[in-house]
């Protein structure tokens, strides 16, 4: 699952070129969500690496909507997602200054993924 995350984001800049890029968020976002269960749910990590996890999949939500809604991840799925990291975050205890700014910094990418999943769906919802 790291192995494909990680090809994901090498990859995808070509396959977008190319035109090769459909499917690939699907298989993103499906790897997030398992990810999501083994490392921030579980908690075996420290709390820096499960708050970077989040906010990788709350920015990557953000960012790649239009191309996930494009690869059938529904709009419950994608705002299921982001309420789950949501309800998660009060649960992670920072000790640190630096992971009292991560918890913040995603905060505002919850907000903004929030904005970008509406705007996507929004807009399909104009069309029709």
């Amino acid at each position: 699952m790291y192995e494909r995350i990680g090809s994901f984001y090498r990859d995808i800049a070509t396959n977008i070129v190319e035109a090769s890029d459909q499917g690939m968020y699907k298989t993103l976002f499906e790897d997030f969500q398992t990810l999501f269960q083994e490392v921030a749910v579980k908690g075996r990590r420290g709390e820096m690496v499960r708050l970077e996890l989040l906010e990788f999949m709350a920015e990557s939500i953000e960012q790649y909507a239009g191309k996930m809604r494009a690869d059938q991840v529904t709009r419950s799925a994608m705002e299921d997602a982001l309420l789950r990291i949501e309800m998660l975050l009060p649960k992670i205890s920072v000790n640190s200054e630096l992971t009292e700014e991560k918890k913040k910094t995603l905060e505002e990418t919850l907000m903004d993924a929030k904005i970008a999943v509406q705007n996507v769906f929004s807009q399909e919802e104009d069309k029709g």
